[in-house]
């Protein structure tokens, strides 16, 4: 009992963006540490596919368009538009080559799914530090997940987006409403590759039939108890596509 009161109080002082951003610093020592420590950097570092679509976005800063390659096609740089827009921003910004940006692009997804990973985690943050580093150590162990995240592709921007999207759907059914400034995230996720909208479709089936029926419970007087305990069984099935996707 004594520990448990230790355990809260200490919690209770951790403001919560000190603990999200612990749980993405777990997330990323783990993930350099351990996952990127026993792969040669030539296994996955700025693969042909990401480069084009890099090369699509510095043209379309330098030259106001997208590149055409020299078979005529533009595929690259519109089957991955989220990215394509980024990597302009980022271009634009600073300049950064291609491996820069790549290598950047690695270091803060690969930190922002931590921050994901914690805020399901938001009122025991002890166990989300600890919930975020045993999520990293899995991964570490999906090597397909590894090599595509740190690709240069737009993998590491559509993992975030889909565990940003899964985050966001638990707190609407949490929380008994929808917050609609969420909504462009949702929308981000469906379009960060041009076929990403078959995966986050039965995402939000899935939800849209949880939500009718907490909606019939709660006109009945289900209690918020009942709400919550709804929300954690809704976002099982999220939970457990989205990892299937990440190691794939």
């Amino acid at each position: 009992m004594k520990l448990q009161t230790m355990i809260d109080a200490a919690e209770r002082r951790l403001p919560s963006w000190g603990y999200l951003a612990a749980c993405g610093g777990i997330f990323l020592l783990v993930f350099y540490g351990i996952g990127y420590a026993g792969i040669p950097a030539d296994y996955y570092h700025a693969r042909d596919d990401g480069v084009i679509t890099m090369s699509h976005a510095r043209n379309l800063v330098e030259f106001g368009f997208v590149g055409v390659g020299p078979s005529g096609e533009r595929v690259e740089g519109y089957s991955a538009p989220v990215q394509m827009f980024v990597v302009a921003l980022a271009y634009l910004l600073t300049g950064a080559h291609y491996s820069a940006y790549a290598d950047g692009q690695t270091l803060v997804c690969t930190f922002l799914l931590g921050l994901v990973a914690g805020a399901f985690f938001l009122r025991r943050k002890l166990l989300g530090m600890a919930a975020s580093a045993a999520l990293a150590l899995a991964l570490c162990y999906q090597t397909p997940f590894l090599l595509w995240h740190a690709s240069g592709m737009e993998n590491a921007i559509t993992h975030v987006l889909f565990a940003a999207t899964v985050y966001c759907l638990f707190r609407f059914a949490e929380k008994g409403r929808i917050n609609y400034l969420a909504v462009p995230l949702v929308f981000l996720a469906s379009i960060s590759r041009v076929e990403s909208i078959f995966h986050i479709f039965p995402l939000l089936a899935v939800f849209s039939a949880y939500w009718l029926v907490a909606h019939r419970a709660h006109a009945g007087g289900g209690s918020i108890h009942c709400r919550r305990v709804g929300a954690v069984a809704a976002v099982q099935p999220l939970a457990l596509f989205l990892l299937r996707r990440m190691g794939s």
